[in-house]
């Protein structure tokens, strides 16, 4: 993607944080019932073509479930509709983010070019949106110069940043080291943002998002360790360590317990929402050898979201 696999370091805020309207097909998002969610809107735009919020709440919901030609017809309605809603371009990105990843590459790198614009149009009519700044940062770190990223524009985002949140300006700078291989500097980053956040826990995800991916896996447990028992944490810090500990293959039933936490808790991120929460837990049982349980964690996330492709294959595996 652009964001999810462009920025799978960054880890730091839900979308739930950009400002959108909290409706019931919010929370139906959320909590991971998107195939109601996705009915209702459907119903709600029918009756007005004109109502850019539920056009951008059904690109959202296509989103969750990577319906990403979906997400960006319904996004490029909500735009024509309001041009200058900042959280619609951040959205109308993800997906040309999402969607450049699947195509060949003539076809990303116009999606690309696309998809710096929504950012930078975000960042435009939002300076102050730090996950919009995070999202165009990350895009300048990974692309290439010819399809308009660099480390200098990276930069500019990390100085802009840092006049209104310090943390994201650190994790900024943290990516940028850690793109650069410059582990050290990147580590001393991670921690910056940490000891500089109001909420440190989504920053403790990060590093120990970091320590992962330089095989440093006690260190990295300890991190998540830090993370959960964080006062004030969000629940979607459970979703993201259990995350870690999957990529990791580290302390699988810890993964498995944070995850049930998190479905115990109800207090759902837009970027975890339940269905991707059982998801996760199937993946994370079909490692631990636990078939039948993983076709239960797989069923259940069908139910919510029955048009989730990778689930309909991970269940068609394991039931032969």
């Amino acid at each position: 993607m652009i964001r999810r696999i462009l920025s799978s370091a960054i880890l730091l805020l839900s979308c739930t944080g950009l400002g959108f309207p909290a409706d019931g097909e919010v929370q139906l998002i959320r909590s991971g019932r998107i195939n109601e969610a996705i009915s209702h809107l459907q119903e709600r735009v029918k009756a007005d073509p004109n109502d850019a919020d539920s056009l951008n709440l059904l690109a959202r919901a296509y989103y969750s479930i990577e319906q990403w030609d979906d997400a960006i017809a319904a996004s490029q309605r909500a735009l024509k509709l309001q041009p200058n809603r900042s959280e619609f371009h951040s959205w109308m990105g993800r997906a040309y983010g999402e969607k450049a990843d699947t195509v060949g590459m003539i076809g990303a790198a116009s999606l690309a070019r696309k998809t710096k614009s929504e950012f930078e149009k975000a960042v435009q009519l939002n300076p102050a949106a730090s996950q919009a700044r995070l999202d165009l940062a990350e895009y300048y770190i990974e692309a290439p110069g010819f399809m308009g990223g660099g480390m200098d524009k990276a930069n500019a985002q990390a100085d802009a940043t840092s006049r209104f949140d310090a943390a994201a300006s650190h994790l900024i700078r943290a990516r940028m080291a850690q793109h650069g291989k410059n582990f050290d500097e990147a580590e001393v980053e991670f921690k910056a943002a940490i000891a500089t956040a109001k909420t440190p826990a989504n920053y403790w995800v990060n590093l120990a998002s970091f320590y992962q991916s330089r095989g440093r896996l006690p260190e990295m447990e300890a991190a998540i360790t830090k993370a959960v028992a964080t006062p004030g944490r969000s629940s979607g810090v459970l979703y993201d360590s259990a995350g870690v500990l999957n990529r990791a293959g580290r302390n699988l039933p810890g993964a498995i317990q944070y995850l049930r936490q998190y479905l115990d808790e109800g207090h759902f991120d837009e970027d975890a929402p339940a269905f991707r929460a059982h998801f996760l837990m199937g993946q994370v049982l079909e490692k631990m050898q636990r078939q039948n349980d993983a076709i239960a964690e797989y069923r259940a996330t069908l139910a919510m979201a029955s048009d989730f492709k990778k689930a309909q294959s991970a269940l068609q595996k394991l039931q032969g």
